[in-house]
């Protein structure tokens, strides 16, 4: 039996975590596990704690956002081969730029299918 990878959504926003999570234990739940965090400090502490294979973050939160915690996970030898999806509402193309700089490789623009995002996992840990 394959142990289940520890998936990290990163958002402020309480509904949208919410059909994340749905979404990700129906479809998913054989195979990932699902933790949530509020905010990018709170996700830094937990990244450091835990063994999280993916990270799903958003950009625009409180106490820290998520081109911050990128540049955070990048200082970090531990932390910087997480691969990161960007889920936001707010892609404009120099922040698109600033992230791809810092190693992101993976965008979901808000709002989008349920189903991209599993796509997405599947694509990047699956």
């Amino acid at each position: 039996m394959n142990q289940k990878k520890y998936i990290l959504i990163v958002d402020d926003e309480q509904d949208v975590l919410q059909i994340m999570l749905k979404t990700i234990i129906s479809r998913c739940r054989m195979k990932y596990q699902p933790l949530v965090c509020v905010d990018g400090f709170e996700a830094l502490e937990f990244m450091i704690d835990k063994k999280i294979d993916l990270v799903v973050l958003d950009l625009n939160m409180d106490n820290f956002n998520g081109l911050q915690v990128c540049q955070r996970m990048m200082q970090d030898p531990e932390l910087k081969s997480i691969p990161v999806i960007i889920s936001s509402g707010h892609l404009d193309p120099s922040m698109v730029e600033q992230l791809q700089s810092l190693g992101v490789k993976y965008f979901l623009k808000k709002p989008y299918p349920m189903n991209d995002l599993v796509e997405k996992i599947e694509e990047v840990i699956g």
